[in-house]
Order: C-alpha cells, then structure tokens, then sequence
C-alpha cells in the first residue's frame, strides 16, 4: 500500500520509526544529534566514489 507521508510535519519521523520497531524517544534522540553523522558522511563518499579525499572538498569539486 502506498502511503504519502510530510516528512517536515511533527511526529512523522517518530511513528516512522515506531513502525520500524523504533522507539520514538531513539529517533527524536538522534534527529537532534550528531550520533551517526560520520557514518553518513562515510556512506555519501562511497557512493561518490571518493577515496582518501574529505568529502567536503570532493563535494566542492562536483558541485562547484
């Protein structure tokens, strides 16, 4: 079933994340963190194809 959903509207990441299993005191936790930024930073230069370059920079030199 399709389901369209704000993600900018209060509380939809929280029930997203119950939904999942995950406690919305968790989400709300790490939405208001750094906890996991450099994981993401990591897995978005991967995907770029960056080796041994700081993303921003990397991201400079595609985007301009």
């Amino acid at each position: 079933m399709l389901r369209l959903v704000h993600l900018g509207a209060p509380n939809t990441l929280d029930r997203l994340g119950e939904e999942l299993g995950i406690p919305a005191d968790a989400v709300r936790e790490v939405l208001a963190t750094d906890r996991y930024a450099d994981a993401v930073r990591t897995d978005q230069a991967v995907r770029l194809g960056t080796t041994g370059v700081p993303l921003d920079q990397a991201w400079e030199q595609i985007h301009g």
